[in-house]
C-alpha cells in the first residue's frame, strides 16, 4: 500500500453531495473517497435521489489503477448524475477526457463546467426531471 495522494472534503446542498478534491490521485485516494462517499450516502441519502458536484483543484491527474477502481465503484453507485467543475484544474482537458470516459462507461450522466453554481443548477435540473 502506498501513501494516499490527493485529498477531498464533502459538503451537502439539499440533494447534492459536493466533493472538493485536490489532486493528483492514486488508488489509495479512490479507496478512501468511495469508502467515505458510501458512508455519507447511507447516512443521508438512503431513499433519496441525489447528484454529485465535484470541484477539482490542482494537478488533477489520476493513475490508471485509480481510474479502474473508480469505474468499478461508480458502476455500483446510485447517483443520478455528476457535474465536474474544472476551473481550478491544472490539467483540465486531460482530466476531462479521463473522467468522461469513466462516467460514460459507467452510464452515469455527466457534464463538465467552469462554474460551481452552473454545475449545481444542472444537477438540480437532472434531479427534477426524474
Amino acid at each position: 500500500m502506498f501513501p494516499v495522494h490527493g485529498r477531498c472534503q464533502f459538503t451537502f446542498d439539499n440533494n447534492i453531495i459536493i466533493i472538493d478534491a485536490l489532486g493528483p490521485w492514486n488508488l489509495e485516494f479512490f479507496e478512501i473517497l468511495h469508502s467515505n462517499l458510501l458512508r455519507i450516502v447511507q447516512e443521508n441519502f438512503k431513499d433519496k435521489a441525489y447528484g454529485i458536484v465535484v470541484i477539482l483543484k490542482g494537478e488533477t491527474l489520476a493513475t490508471q489503477e485509480g481510474l479502474n477502481y473508480h469505474l468499478y465503484r461508480v458502476k455500483q453507485g446510485n447517483a443520478k448524475a455528476i457535474a465536474i467543475n474544472m476551473i481550478h484544474s491544472s490539467f483540465a482537458l486531460t482530466t476531462q477526457i479521463q473522467f468522461e470516459a469513466v462516467y460514460n462507461k459507467a452510464e452515469l450522466k455527466n457534464k463538465f463546467f467552469r462554474d460551481t453554481s452552473m454545475a449545481k443548477q444542472w444537477i438540480e435540473d437532472v434531479l427534477h426531471s426524474l
